[in-house]
């Protein structure tokens, strides 16, 4: 349903004539009278609640638009039409001009009137006797003869005329009858949700009536599953097997017995007996043999090495060659056992879970090292040239701490924001989480995952590539072809900073969870 403020700015940006007669506003087909209220709220400084323009206010400013303000009101006044208030003056221009989609002066919630039809005005406010309807004609016979005959009622209330005076009146009553019963079959009935079907449109379909239909499709369902089907196991197996086995296992031990004693299953006897035979050697198979001690009675010591002795000592083969052999090799066991254990005292290197963030180091980035921790973690924007004002000295990396509420707790998440991503290890690569990207390619010169011809989507599958600017300027061509999160902040509204970056934090969270959930966030 349009509103008459969105049919006067169509009309106005496309410039189509907007007629005004008597009371009405009239658009093409649709009117609304002079005195409407549209949905565009006045300024009032002074007013606790809502008051809104009327329609011919709206169109006397647009007649006198191009008249300093002033004037404009000196010319409505002597009218005695309100005129737009100097405030509202400039927004109100640029929407109905269609210089601008929407207002904030625009209240969507104010009820819309509907447009009057154009007859309905046109009986109703029209000049001499037009404007006068039949009824009060029929009320007041002073009115006179000639205008009663004119709008007078003939036959059960049809209007007289040159043609009714022709046509007898039997046969005049014949045609409205037969006219009404075309309307009646010609009239679509409205199908309402709760609307019953009559046994006729049931019988239009498929040829019977309501109830035989009703048992033919009922006849054709099929039950798939029910609650008693869903609870009853269609193997066998596994209640055959597993669970008689676990219960043959509990009566054992809750017997005093060892479920080892207990009776076991037929199949478990013969994996046991195929698992007790020798198995056949397999050069490709070596596990099996791994830590097998037998050697059929011949004492071969399978530990033993001839590492560290010459050659003449192995041909001699003399005890105490091989006394030799044992000793050298009980004393190479205590030394990797002392070295086992000295390795197991020593405390190893705790890795670290921290998360990295990369900024850009060029000048022309919003977002730099000297005001990550204002934007990041105090959520609000500081440039760099302000920073570099106040003193602030350029550290060659930053750790602020985020702040968020986890159950009901305040908890405190440190991050690691560098400039220099050259001097980052390929163990701290994996936890580089973000990156604000600058706009051109060499930005990502030397960096891991970086394509042959420089471009740096594989980049992008690591880490939640981000691009922050102004809101009044164009995107980078770069980065309109990447996978990258922009943030746009605007210049002189520093309260809608917090709302921009806590995007940033949201969407890096949902990022993280799903590729990085080992790190700490």
């Amino acid at each position: 349903m349009a509103d008459c403020l969105s049919v006067l700015r169509e009309y106005r940006m496309t410039k189509k004539p907007i007629k005004v007669e008597d009371e009405l506003v009239i658009f093409g087909d649709k009117a609304w009278p002079k005195d409407t209220k549209t949905n565009y709220i006045r300024y009032d400084a002074n007013s606790g609640q809502n008051e809104y323009y009327t329609l011919y206010s709206l169109v006397d400013f647009l007649e006198n638009i191009k008249l300093p303000h002033p004037l404009y009101v000196k010319e409505s006044s002597s009218k005695q039409i309100p005129v737009v208030r100097l405030p509202d003056r400039k927004d109100l221009e640029q929407y109905l001009e269609g210089i601008t989609s929407s207002s904030t002066r625009i209240d969507r919630t104010a009820p819309i009137q509907i447009a009057v039809p154009r007859g309905e005005k046109r009986s109703a406010v029209g000049s001499g006797n037009r404007g006068i309807d039949a009824k009060k004609l029929k009320q007041d016979p002073s009115l006179g003869s000639k205008d009663s005959d004119a709008f007078g009622s003939a036959g059960g209330g049809a209007p007289v005329s040159s043609l009714t005076e022709a046509i007898p009146q039997e046969k005049l009553q014949e045609l409205i009858k037969k006219r009404k019963a075309v309307l009646k079959k010609s009239t679509k009935p409205v199908i309402s949700d709760d609307f019953i079907a009559p046994p006729n449109l049931v019988e239009n379909r498929l040829g019977m009536s309501a109830e035989e239909a009703i048992k033919y499709i009922t006849g054709k369902e099929r039950v798939w599953r029910t609650r008693s089907t869903i609870l009853q196991s269609t193997g066998s197996k596994l209640i055959g097997q597993n669970v008689a086995l676990v219960l043959q296992s509990v009566r054992a031990i809750e017997g005093g017995g060892n479920p080892a004693t207990a009776k076991t299953d037929p199949k478990e006897e013969q994996l046991k007996e195929k698992q007790n035979q020798p198995t056949h050697y397999n050069r490709y198979d070596q596990e099996k043999f791994k830590g097998r001690e037998d050697t059929e009675g011949f004492k071969i010591d399978t530990m033993g090495t001839y590492h560290g002795l010459s050659l003449k000592t192995v041909n001699q083969g003399s005890n105490n060659s091989a006394s030799k052999i044992n000793s050298h090799q009980s004393g190479a066991d205590r030394y990797s056992s002392s070295s086992s254990r000295s390795s197991m005292n020593t405390p190893q290197k705790r890795v670290s879970k921290t998360p990295i963030i990369i900024l850009p180091g060029g000048s022309s980035s919003l977002i730099s090292i000297f005001n990550a921790k204002d934007i990041l973690q105090d959520l609000r924007f500081v440039s760099s040239e302000q920073k570099r004002q106040e003193g602030t000295r350029r550290d060659a990396e930053v750790l602020l701490h985020r702040s968020k509420t986890v159950a009901g707790q305040t908890v405190s998440v440190p991050y690691r924001v560098v400039d220099l991503p050259s001097k980052l290890t390929m163990d701290e690569w994996e936890r580089v989480v973000a990156c604000f990207v600058q706009g051109p390619a060499w930005q990502f010169k030397g960096w891991p995952w970086l394509a042959p011809d420089g471009s740096p989507t594989e980049i992008f599958l690591h880490m939640r590539a981000f691009y922050m600017q102004w809101d009044d300027l164009p995107v980078d061509k770069n980065v309109q072809k990447w996978d990258v999160h922009i943030l746009k902040l605007s210049r002189n509204h520093r309260h809608l900073d917090r709302a921009v970056i806590l995007k940033f934090w949201e969407a890096l969270d949902k990022w993280v969870g799903k590729h990085k959930p080992n790190l700490r966030t």
